[in-house]
């Protein structure tokens, strides 16, 4: 019995637990603002449609890009990094 927990242990010690992929964040659904910028809506076309966007503090915000000022709406103070689309409202219930 002794050996084969040694075995087990040696097998377990040589390989990861745990194994972290290196994706980038266009595949995590976040998109690097260096990389794209959001497209324009349909309506007016000044600006995109509201986002999620990350700042480089860390914090997230619900923001729209403006087109015409070339920055993110009421983003004055707040350097944004990344931005991904919203998730689809839930369905109502009832």
């Amino acid at each position: 019995m002794k050996n084969l927990i040694r075995k087990i242990y040696d097998k377990i010690r040589r390989k990861p637990l745990l194994v972290i992929p290196d994706v980038s964040t266009s595949f995590c659904g976040w998109v690097d603002v260096n990389e794209r910028l959001p497209e324009p809506s349909m309506i007016g076309g000044t600006f995109s449609f509201d986002l999620l966007t990350y700042s480089k503090a860390g914090s997230y915000y619900i923001m729209a890009y403006d087109f015409e000022l070339k920055g993110w709406t009421g983003s004055n103070h707040v350097t944004i990094t990344h931005w991904r689309e919203l998730p689809d409202a839930p369905e109502r219930v009832g």
